[in-house]
C-alpha cells in the first residue's frame, strides 16, 4: 500500500445556487462550496480541487445518463451513493454522494510508493470507499445530517457569520480528530482502522451473574434502552445494534490489541462563554457537595 498523507476534505452540493442577482462564474461556483479543510487553503486552490471533482461527475453523468433512465426507483436509490476516484501524478482525490445531493471530498497526497503485487484499482476503491462511508457514519453520529447542520429550518448557516465559524471549528475539530486518531493512511496503521469493523470480544465465566445485573439495572432504570460492557479493550455485553458499536467501540479502542484511544482525542478550540450567575451556581454545588463529603466521611 502507498503512503499516503492527508490534504484536504470538503463538503459540497452542485445543486445549490448563489443568492447574488448576477453572480460571476467564481461566485456561482463558490455557493456550491459548504465547508473547507484546511479553512486557510487559498480561494483558487479551493475552486481547483472542487472543480476537478465536480467536472468528473459530469464527465460520467454524460456516459451513464441513457442508463439511469432505464432504471428502476429502487436500482436508483441503490446507487444513489455515487463514488468517484481520480488519480492524478502525485496525488488522489475520492468523493461519494450522501443524502442524496452532499458531496464528500477528499484528497491523499501519494508521499512514498511501495510496489505491492496484491495490489490493485480494485483494492483502492473499495479502501477509499469505506473511509468516505465510515467518515459519514462517525459524523453523522456526533452531528447529524448535513441538511440540519447547513440548512437548519430550510436556513442556509453561511449567511450568519457567526453560526457559520463555530460549525467552522467543529468540523476542523472533527476532521483533525479523525484522521490524527481514527482514519489513519500510513501503511503500518491501516490494521488499526475502523474501516476494518473489529472488536475484541471476551468471554466471561460470570456471564449469569453479570446479566442478572443487568436485568436489575433495566428494572430500576426504565429509561435505559440497551446496555453494554466493555472490560479493558474487551466487549463483554452488548445490546446495541453492531454497526453502531462497532463505531462506538472503534473510537475508544484499538481494535487489535484493546488500547485505549479516547485519551488521546483533544477538546475542542473553542469553549462556551459562563455568565457569573452559572459561576455562583457552580461554586454553591462544589460547596454542598463537599459538605456532605465531610458528613460521610468525617
Amino acid at each position: 500500500m502507498e503512503k499516503l498523507s492527508f490534504k484536504s476534505c470538503f463538503i459540497f452540493n452542485p445543486n445549490l445556487k448563489s443568492l447574488l442577482k448576477k453572480p460571476s462564474d467564481d461566485e456561482k461556483q463558490d455557493a456550491k462550496l459548504l465547508i473547507y479543510y484546511p479553512s486557510c487553503e487559498e480561494i483558487l486552490i479551493k475552486r481547483s480541487n472542487m472543480g476537478i471533482i465536480e467536472g468528473t461527475i459530469q464527465f460520467q453523468h454524460s456516459f451513464n445518463t441513457s442508463k439511469e433512465k432505464k432504471e428502476s426507483t429502487k436500482e436508483k436509490e441503490k446507487n444513489n451513493n455515487e463514488f468517484l476516484l481520480a488519480e492524478l501524478n502525485s496525488s488522489y482525490y475520492f468523493s461519494q454522494k450522501f443524502e442524496d445531493e452532499y458531496f464528500i471530498a477528499i484528497s491523499v497526497e501519494k508521499t512514498n510508493k511501495n510496489l505491492n503485487l496484491n495490489e490493485n484499482v480494485n483494492y483502492r476503491v473499495t479502501l477509499f470507499k469505506d473511509i468516505l462511508n465510515n467518515f459519514y457514519q462517525y459524523f453523522y453520529l456526533f452531528h447529524g445530517t448535513f441538511k440540519d447542520i447547513f440548512f437548519p429550518n430550510g436556513k442556509d448557516i453561511r449567511t450568519d457569520q457567526v453560526q457559520y465559524n463555530n460549525i467552522s471549528t467543529i468540523f476542523s475539530d472533527f476532521i483533525t480528530c479523525y484522521f490524527d486518531y481514527i482514519g489513519k493512511f500510513n501503511s503500518n496503521d491501516i490494521y488499526q482502522s475502523p474501516i476494518l469493523d473489529g472488536i475484541l470480544y471476551s468471554t466471561c465465566n460470570i456471564y449469569p451473574n453479570l446479566l442478572f445485573s443487568i436485568l436489575k439495572v433495566n428494572e430500576k432504570f426504565r429509561d435505559i434502552k440497551y446496555i453494554s460492557l466493555i472490560y479493558k479493550g474487551f466487549l463483554i455485553h452488548n445490546e446495541i445494534d453492531i454497526d453502531t458499536m462497532s463505531l462506538l467501540y472503534n473510537m475508544i479502542y484499538n481494535n487489535i490489541n484493546g488500547d485505549n484511544y479516547l485519551e488521546k482525542f483533544r477538546y475542542p478550540i473553542f469553549k462556551e462563554e459562563i455568565s457569573k450567575n452559572e459561576i455562583k451556581e457552580e461554586n454553591k454545588d462544589k460547596k454542598n457537595l463537599m459538605m456532605n463529603l465531610v458528613k460521610i466521611y468525617p
